[in-house]
């Protein structure tokens, strides 16, 4: 037999905050992104010139 889970997830832009609902008091754990800004650039960089390539091989 499985036993259930009560889960609650809040995401926002760089963090998770994950609930636990359980009959004692909320247990809740939150997640931090380890996506900086320069990481989010570099991989809309890399997105834009990979599109940019298969146009140009069309």
């Amino acid at each position: 037999m499985t036993t259930a889970k009560n889960l609650g997830i809040w995401m926002d832009h760089s963090s998770a905050h994950v609930m636990e609902f359980t009959t004692d008091p909320i247990e809740t754990n939150i997640i931090f992104s380890k996506f900086t800004h320069e990481e989010k650039e570099h991989s809309l960089g890399k997105g834009e010139n990979l599109m940019h390539n298969k146009e140009q091989h069309q």
